[in-house]
């Protein structure tokens, strides 16, 4: 039975926090920009969409000063959407690369497209402090990321004997990764009413390992220091594979829209006659004739 009265405290302050809190629903938008080392290996910046939830577990609010002030905490639940794009490759670079004798190379990179997406979920704990209209959300998360970077082929063109001629020089991969992710956020918010708020909000998302695998034509006979080969030589070359390794890093800039929902409306009218039932005055003037004083009546 000594069990029972922990789980019903629980459930009472839950149900306390929800009723001053309300559950809060967000829809938010921004920039994503990627890390240096994940530019280094074409992932370029892009944007964000992410909806979340926010159910309070336990909610306390104070007047000091006649200044309002609150605080809850509650779990913190969300999904994003990010598009980056697909840096180009360097033509400039593998056209120094592949020179042909009497003969100029010129490089085209080709992308599947141009963009490259992401999903995922997570979860966690969130904190929101509240002084009067302004609010600031600090939350931990963690959560489960799907990102595929397409791939992207760099071919060299040239004419042969009058003829246009093609042959791929660079491949890049394309990587489909998903593994855990860790999320910390913070937002800031200003209330316009009393179940609506706008908000900025910057988090860091940290995922897994991304292997970047590139694969290189070798000229027949291998390469030379001139970087200059006969047109044979690169029609019988073999591919090399290189892996560069980072991790998915996303720094993510937003603004969004907060509403809450079951959140009660606190009404003046309400407090005061609370207040004054509270400190034992009457509503009614106590020397109205005809009312009764100490078990007397005034006439």
């Amino acid at each position: 039975m000594k069990a029972k009265y922990p789980i019903i405290a629980l459930l009472l302050s839950f149900q306390t926090a929800v009723a001053q809190n309300g559950i809060q629903l967000s829809l938010s938008s921004g920039v994503a920009n990627a890390s240096s080392k994940g530019k280094d290996n074409l992932i370029g910046n892009g944007f964000h969409l992410q909806t979340d939830v926010f159910v309070p577990f336990y909610g306390k609010s104070w007047n000091p000063n006649g200044k309002e002030r609150c605080f809850a905490v509650g779990i913190f639940l969300g999904g994003n959407y990010t598009s980056v794009k697909n840096i180009p490759s360097n033509n400039s670079d593998v056209s120094t690369k592949y020179n042909a004798y009497n003969t100029p190379i010129a490089v085209e990179s080709k992308m599947s497209r141009s963009n490259s997406n992401s999903y995922s979920g997570f979860a966690g704990i969130q904190a929101a402090f509240g002084f009067g209209r302004f609010h600031i959300s600090p939350s931990i998360n963690a959560g489960y990321l799907s990102f595929k970077q397409e791939g992207s082929v760099q071919t060299g063109t040239a004419s042969i004997n009058g003829e246009q001629q093609q042959k791929d020089l660079v491949k890049s991969e394309p990587q489909i990764v998903q593994g855990f992710i860790f999320k910390p956020q913070l937002r800031a918010g200003y209330k316009l009413k009393h179940n609506m708020a706008v908000f900025a909000g910057f988090a860091l998302v940290t995922g897994p390992e991304i292997q970047h695998t590139t694969q290189y034509l070798v000229p027949e006979g291998g390469f030379k220091e001139n970087n200059t080969y006969e047109i044979s030589q690169l029609a019988k070359g073999t591919w090399e594979s290189s892996v560069q390794t980072s991790r998915y890093a996303i720094t993510e800039i937003n603004i969004g829209l907060s509403v809450a929902l079951g959140k009660k409306k606190t009404k003046k009218g309400a407090n005061a006659a609370s207040a004054s039932y509270a400190a034992g005055k009457s509503m009614t003037p106590e020397a109205r004739p005809g009312n009764p004083i100490g078990g007397m009546i005034v006439k």
